[in-house]
């Protein structure tokens, strides 16, 4: 499973983002490779994502959520359960996970500005990205 992201390799174009049937998450950093008027899309050597994603079933590039300037992404688990996951900067840098999010995107937008939370904080089977289910 992949989906598009913004850029998160800092080189100005868009960037993917995959899962594996092991449950890892990658970065595909992607370009374009021109010679003289042709162009050439390229992906480069992939980066782990740390954490075990083998819950989620569908992920989104959702731009920037938390307005920090940053593309996000959102993940939902075999539980039909959201999470949002803000990408920090650098090479594959995600995290912390914010969720379980409910009520679509105002929702997501809203608890990714939160700083304090109306419901208990997910526990995490990897402390650094990682929802469990």
């Amino acid at each position: 499973m992949f989906t598009v992201i913004g850029d998160v390799t800092g080189d100005g174009v868009r960037d993917l983002i995959a899962k594996d049937t092991a449950g890892k998450m990658w970065v595909l950093p992607t370009g374009v490779r021109r010679t003289g008027t042709t162009r050439q899309f390229v992906v480069g050597a992939r980066k782990s994502v740390p954490g075990d994603f083998s819950a989620v079933v569908a992920m989104g590039g959702w731009g920037d959520v938390n307005a920090d300037g940053k593309p996000d992404l959102l993940l939902r688990l075999s539980s039909g359960t959201l999470y949002l996951m803000p990408y920090n900067g650098g090479s594959a840098r995600f995290g912390p996970v914010r969720g379980p999010l409910s009520g679509g995107a105002r929702s997501a937008r809203s608890a990714a500005r939160a700083t304090s939370w109306a419901v208990p904080r997910p526990t995490w089977s990897d402390a650094s990205t990682t929802p469990s289910t």
